[in-house]
């Protein structure tokens, strides 16, 4: 590109009145250093104490400085905290700072009131707020004035015309430090809001420091004014546009003319450990902290994310998560560490967004990542981001993965589960006499050992019958994986085989009878006892899931008969259970809420009983007869309830006429045509 000669001339003269700027103000700097360097308050760390030297010079200028001094850093750097720290070492009582926070700002009217709301709190305050409206509201009528006493008006005014402007009470600070916090979160227009703070500077002569990521801010935002030859808007100041690429030019000239001085601000880990666990109210924790203070700092390192509000949260969410834990629990040598360095970790990616809540449930998967032939992309995802922690041993969930998911991504965890779940950890290995328990945590056990685990888990498996179906689903799992890894001389075809056998012989001892799970029936097929099912993605495992969940239907549907007599027997004194039973809830007591046992309740021994209970059981009872119909995606599988609810219905209505005439006969009609008969509409409506 060719410049001409007054062109070019005006370029250079610009760039050398830019740079005397910054010589004469770090000469300024270098003499305020060296003759006031005893008058600085110390800084605690280390880390940004060049910073910290700078503002301490800054802040004590006797002239206006004509510059504003920028802190840049990313989000999560802790610059906010970091001025805090600055501003609590640096005010004096001549000298406070004013901080706002320009997130969401959308008019300079909010900046100004928050200054005002600290220079003035009591004036501020909400009842002070009140009182003002309502006199300014009483006087906004013309007032008169008579000042001679003669009785006649000799003037007047309007409260209308009578306000108090706030940038002038703030004008009126003029000692005060301006700090603007979140200049990229502003709602506002960039050029209009660095124009508005450069007023300060210029024109009223503030101190100022703003707070940025600049790695945020707009790049494209063109300065109001005149027009380039390229035809993008740039200043009219008469200064002529830098010769470099439009993009950021707006900002950057902006930021050349307001900001005088720029530092970036290092996490500060030491220090912001520190304060964060002052707010740790669990004596225990707090003291974990403390005790493991260079462990929290290799997590924090290894994650690359330099994030310190990420860090903070992690370690106030670990405080609440440790106050599930039960204490003999947490007394378990190496245990508490090493679940606070799996729970920062999964707490670093998962607020970074690197991998979500359910990836991990991979997370068993990872260290055979070159075994999967289909190269699952969750699974070499999750080990790419686990790959950065050397050192921690984090490829292994530790806990159930269920249990991380739950907390990540729904913010709780049952206490139940998660105790459990600790509890089958290798940390409790001398307690868990199990043999299947020590073969799932087959990665701890030594050569020698590893065989006399496997062949008795095997012979149980193939002669004897195991106490619970979750049992043998871990077992099958495991059997699968050793077999496809050499280590076990069965196929996985005979893997299946031989766990079909082994649910027939449960089903023969009666082992497969009760409810399916205690735990959400989406994590049948996922977890059992507190640890994740090996290989339940397997499709010879799917097959094994599949015939348990048959087989106990078989069980179930020749035991309601028996299981229909016990209902009854809930409906005297017991109607709460009565419900829980029958009506999809979230209790565990959910017994039969899409299984047809009503179908199998001797019609008169329900009526004789319903008439035989107390008001209230009557109530309750009927209560769950309506309710029980109410979420239509169950109907279609109790559908065969049909005929005995109409046949119910019908003698009761038959009685109520019998009892016509008393408060019996009315609490039967009533029932019958405001729950048994509702109860039939909408097994009906299912069906069209």
């Amino acid at each position: 590109m060719n410049i001409g000669r007054p062109e070019f001339f005006n370029v250079v003269s610009f760039k050398l009145r830019a740079a005397l700027r910054s010589v004469s103000r770090f000469a300024s700097f270098l003499n305020h250093k060296w003759s006031q360097e005893k008058k600085f308050p110390p800084m605690s760390s280390e880390i940004n104490s060049h910073i910290h030297e700078f503002l301490a010079y800054y802040t004590s200028l006797d002239d206006e400085p004509g510059y504003a001094v920028l802190l840049k850093g990313a989000w999560g750097a802790g610059k906010t905290w970091y001025i805090r720290q600055e501003m609590k070492l640096l005010e004096r009582e001549d000298r406070p700072f004013l901080y706002v926070s320009l997130y969401g700002v959308r008019s300079t009217d909010d900046i100004e009131a928050e200054f005002f709301r600290q220079l003035h709190p009591f004036l501020s305050s909400k009842g002070m707020v009140i009182a003002g409206k309502f006199m300014k509201s009483a006087l906004s009528a013309t007032l008169r004035f008579d000042w001679d006493g003669d009785g006649k008006a000799d003037g007047a005014a309007s409260a209308k015309g009578v306000d108090i402007s706030v940038p002038d009470l703030i004008k009126k600070s003029r000692e005060s430090v301006l700090v603007f916090d979140d200049l990229e979160r502003s709602s506002m227009s960039l050029v209009t809001l660095l124009g508005y703070i450069n007023n300060f500077v210029e024109n009223e002569g503030y101190k100022v420091i703003i707070l940025a990521n600049e790695d945020e801010i707009p790049k494209d935002e063109a300065i109001p004014g005149r027009r380039s030859s390229s035809g993008c808007e740039s200043e009219s100041e008469g200064e002529p546009n830098e010769p470099s690429q439009a993009g950021n030019l707006s900002y950057r000239r902006i930021k050349e003319k307001l900001v005088g001085r720029t530092f970036e601000v290092s996490s500060d880990f030491k220090g912001a450990v520190h304060n964060f666990t002052r707010n740790v109210r669990d004596r225990r924790v707090r003291e974990l902290y403390e005790e493991q203070e260079e462990s929290i700092a290799q997590c924090f390192v290894l994650s690359k994310y330099n994030n310190l509000r990420h860090l903070k949260q992690a370690l106030w969410e670990f405080e609440r998560f440790c106050g599930w834990v039960e204490p003999s629990v947490l007394t378990k040598p190496g245990l508490i560490e090493h679940l606070l360095r799996l729970f920062l970790v999964l707490s670093f990616e998962v607020r970074s967004g690197s991998i979500s809540p359910t990836d991990i449930r991979s997370m068993e998967a990872v260290p055979f990542a070159g075994l999967y032939r289909d190269g699952s992309s969750s699974v070499n995802n999750l080990k790419e981001v686990l790959d950065k922690y050397v050192g921690l041993d984090l490829h292994e969930p530790f806990l159930e993965n269920s249990i991380w998911v739950d907390f990540f991504d729904k913010g709780f965890v049952s206490p139940e589960r998660l105790n459990e779940s600790l509890r089958k950890t290798s940390y409790f290995e001398d307690e868990n006499k199990e043999s299947w328990v020590k073969l799932w945590h087959w990665r701890d056990l030594p050569d020698d050992k590893f065989p006399r685990v496997m062949e008795e888990v095997r012979r149980i498996f193939i002669d004897e019958v195991f106490d619970d179906p979750g049992v043998l689903k871990h077992v099958a799992g495991l059997f699968i994986f050793f077999s496809e890894n050499g280590l076990l001389d069965m196929s996985s075809d005979d893997v299946v085989e031989a766990a079909t056998d082994h649910v027939d012989r449960m089903a023969e001892q009666g082992i497969l009878s009760g409810s399916a799970s205690d735990g959400p029936l989406w994590l049948e097929d996922e977890s059992w006892a507190g640890l994740g099912f090996m290989k339940r993605e397997d499709p010879g495992f799917a097959k094994v899931c599949d015939y348990i969940r048959s087989k106990r239907e078989e069980v179930r549907q020749r035991s309601l008969p028996e299981k229909a007599i016990d209902l009854l027997k809930l409906m005297d004194g017991k109607t709460d259970l009565f419900y829980q039973r029958l009506v999809h809830t979230n209790s565990k007591e959910n017994w039969y809420y899409e299984t047809p046992i009503l179908a199998h309740v001797n019609r008169s021994d329900f009526i004789n009983t319903l008439l035989g209970v107390s008001p209230r059981d009557f109530q309750n009872i009927c209560a769950a007869i309506k309710d029980r119909y109410k979420h239509h995606i169950f109907n279609r599988a109790i559908q065969s309830e049909k005929g005995w609810l109409e046949s119910v219905s019908s003698s009761l209505e038959e009685e109520s006429g019998r009892r016509k005439g008393t408060i019996g006969g009315l609490r039967i009609e009533m029932a019958v045509n405001g729950y048994f008969q509702e109860a039939v509409n909408s097994i009906e409506e299912s069906n069209s």
